[in-house]
């Protein structure tokens, strides 16, 4: 490679953000940004109906299924809440946001009968009252660590 002023700079500018821990790649190398499922559960069901053993099962469920450490998967769940969908039986709304593990309707297909077999399992709430949302999120409009996730690779 010929190194002129323009590709100098972006070696340094490359290593001064690795340096500085915002890139966690060398310069001139190609990098993914991290990427962090997020789970927000809302439910009708009481919080005594969810159990922390529910929330830990849920992030490994995740974590196995897109295929991230259980560290960077976050399930967020809203018990109690007063939802109604053609009555007030147990139902549940199981969102999902992810940097690029969501893209394809194939694997979302698969994730669906997933997530609802989960669920239908671990809580007491029929199959047709689940409904799952997935969220595709692109890395430059999610912020972490004081910058955005476009500038955060794993």
């Amino acid at each position: 490679m010929k190194w002129n002023s323009f590709s100098m700079s972006l070696w340094h500018v490359g290593r001064s953000l690795s340096l500085a821990g915002v890139l966690q790649c060398r310069p001139f190398s190609v990098c993914k940004p991290a990427r962090m499922p997020i789970v927000h559960i809302k439910t009708n069901l009481t919080q005594d109906q969810i159990s922390d053993d529910f929330i830990k099962d849920t992030v490994k469920m995740v974590s196995g299924q897109v295929g991230k450490a259980e560290s960077r998967v976050v399930v967020h769940v809203d018990a109690g809440q007063r939802m109604y969908l053609g009555g007030f039986d147990p139902f549940l709304l199981f969102e999902i946001s992810d940097i690029d593990t969501l893209e394809q309707e194939a694997d979302r297909e698969k994730y669906t009968k997933v997530f609802f077999d989960f669920l239908s399992q671990k809580l007491p709430v029929k199959y047709e009252r689940i409904e799952v949302v997935f969220h595709r999120l692109p890395a430059n409009e999610v912020g972490q660590k004081g910058t955005l996730r476009s500038n955060i690779v794993i």
